[in-house]
């Protein structure tokens, strides 16, 4: 029976199968742009909140105003000749 039938259910049922991929195609583009503009504001918002929480509680207020360090010329005599 199945033999029968299938040479004529492509025929019947392949413009309705192209439809469904087409729509289908466009809900997936849909829904996962939106889905991955939920996940990607919510992970970093969620970072970022967590890192500001932290330099606002004394994570940050421990270090120097600068990184820069003084280096004294006498030592630094060795490195006219890196290569």
């Amino acid at each position: 029976m199945n033999i029968l039938i299938f040479p004529f259910w492509r025929r019947l049922f392949g413009s309705l199968r192209e439809g469904w991929m087409k729509i289908s195609r466009a809900i997936g583009v849909v829904m996962s742009s939106i889905l991955l503009t939920v996940l990607w504001v919510t992970v970093f918002g969620i970072y970022a909140l967590i890192l500001k929480l932290a330099h606002l509680f004394g994570a940050g207020k421990s270090r120097a105003q600068s990184l820069w360090i003084p280096v004294n010329p006498e030592e630094t005599g060795g490195l006219s000749n890196q290569f």
